[in-house]
């Protein structure tokens, strides 16, 4: 489970984001903050597995990817497309380096 302090709050899902990156898997919205650290958060809907143990799992890959990758300062939320069934998780962490490259 992710520390409570790299948690993104709910209350900053509806906002606007200063940037928006697509791909065919991901939605990352991002948007800066004025902690010394980032924040994440995971948006996996039921559509991809109905299984919760799948969407935790997902959920855990793409949180350790996410941290290893991303600069201090800003909040993430990462949105999940039902794609990413099509995906091993070696294959979706180098979807989200790609990502986090741009």
């Amino acid at each position: 489970m992710i520390p409570k302090k790299l948690r993104l709050p709910r209350q900053r899902f509806s906002e606007r984001p200063i940037s928006r990156i697509n791909s065919d898997y991901f939605l990352v919205k991002i948007f800066k903050n004025e902690l010394r650290h980032s924040r994440f958060g995971v948006v996996i809907s039921a559509k991809v597995d109905k299984r919760s143990t799948r969407r935790n799992f997902w959920r855990r890959a793409i949180l350790n990817c996410a941290k290893r990758q991303i600069g201090f300062g800003k909040d993430l939320l990462i949105i999940v497309s039902p794609r990413i069934r099509e995906l091993s998780k070696s294959a979706a962490e180098q979807e989200l380096k790609k990502i986090f490259k741009i």
